[in-house]
């Protein structure tokens, strides 16, 4: 099963997600609170992308 790129993906999204929150916390701090949900797609991927890494068997 090749999820590797999706897996991929998800961890660019989350690198996006945190330079969009980190430049949203210093531009206009006011708002950073209605960002916060967004840091679920971090956790998400970031997750999914280690219980992968865990699980997966070693080459043969």
């Amino acid at each position: 099963m090749r999820l590797w790129p999706s897996f991929g993906n998800g961890v660019s999204i989350t690198s996006v997600d945190f330079l969009a929150g980190r430049s949203l916390r210093f531009s206009a701090p006011e708002r950073s609170s209605a960002f916060t949900p967004a840091y679920g797609v971090t956790i998400l991927a970031e997750t999914a992308f280690c219980l992968r890494l865990l699980l997966q068997r070693a080459p043969t």
